[in-house]
Formats: structure tokens, sequence, C-alpha cells
């Protein structure tokens, strides 16, 4: 996927808050013991996954640029 973002949710930082599902439905959904799991790894660029990202409180989402290996948001 050029120009993409690879999404992904580390299960041990995750606290569970529902913050990214609540923002991007579409990307995020429940996973096991109450945290949460990307949905799709692989996504277009999305200003609401991008503000989940940045919004999560364990910092447990991560995106990465797919073309450049560039990380968009904290990890």
């Amino acid at each position: 996927m050029s120009g993409g973002w690879k999404v992904g949710v580390d299960v041990g930082l995750c606290v569970g808050s529902g913050l990214c599902q609540g923002l991007a439905p579409e990307h995020f959904g429940p996973g096991e013991d109450g945290s949460t799991e990307a949905l799709r790894t692989g996504i277009e660029p999305d200003d609401a996954v991008y503000d989940a990202a940045w919004g999560c409180p364990g910092e447990a989402i991560s995106i990465v640029e797919v073309d450049t290996g560039n990380v968009v948001s904290p990890s």
C-alpha cells in the first residue's frame, strides 16, 4: 500500500479506555481481556486514527508510514 499506514495496538500497554473505539470505530474494536485491537493493520492515513493514537492514555497505538518506516504516533 503506497502512502499508507501500518497501525498496531500493544495489548500490554492498552488500558482499555475505549477512546480509540469511540474516535475511530471502523479501525478499532474490542480485543481479548478488555483490550483493544486494530481491525485492519494497513490503512490509508486517517485523522481519526491519528487522534486516537495521540489521545491513547496508555500510548498503546502505533502508526508507521509504510513507504518510509517513519513513526507517525507515539509508541
